[in-house]
């Protein structure tokens, strides 16, 4: 890491030297602030589950199409499996009345458990979206998913 005029400037060696977390946030916040949504999704038999998002993206507006990177499914992804199987999913907006329950549906869920039920949150169903919204949120959108790129570098 070089100092120029009290600035940090990082090059691609200084990354593989940085404690992990530290390396995570600052890659994480580069591209500036983000959006917090939560995803939500169930399963072919029914089973809910909801995940926390800040990687949404802006790919078109006519035709209207919403983006969405999904971690390298090397572990169960639930929330990718269940889109897949369902081709549905909800986009739900966080605010800061639920942010602390958005927060904790990354943590570690057994697939029979509803990240809705152990956080607290109303799982809604509207509009024959298959896929459950967010009962608190003050945005919803319901998704069908179009297409689905691997990006070969990292896997997601």
């Amino acid at each position: 890491m070089a100092l120029e005029n009290n600035l940090r400037i990082y090059r691609s060696e200084d990354f593989a030297q940085m404690d992990k977390r530290y390396r995570t946030q600052l890659v994480n916040s580069m591209p500036g602030i983000k959006a917090l949504n939560l995803v939500g999704t169930r399963d072919a038999n029914g089973q809910e589950n909801l995940a926390v998002f800040n990687s949404i993206f802006h790919v078109g507006a006519n035709q209207p199409y919403l983006g969405m990177v999904i971690r390298p499914d090397s572990v169960d992804r639930h929330t990718w499996q269940n889109i897949q199987a369902t081709g549905s999913y909800t986009l739900n907006s966080v605010g800061p009345e639920i942010y602390r329950q958005a927060h904790q549906t990354s943590a570690r869920y057994e697939k029979s458990q509803s990240e809705f039920q152990e956080n607290g949150l109303a799982a809604e169903y509207r509009d024959g979206v298959v896929a459950p919204f967010v009962g608190e949120s003050l945005i919803k959108i319901g998704l069908t998913l179009e297409e689905f790129y691997r990006v070969a570098c990292n896997g997601t």
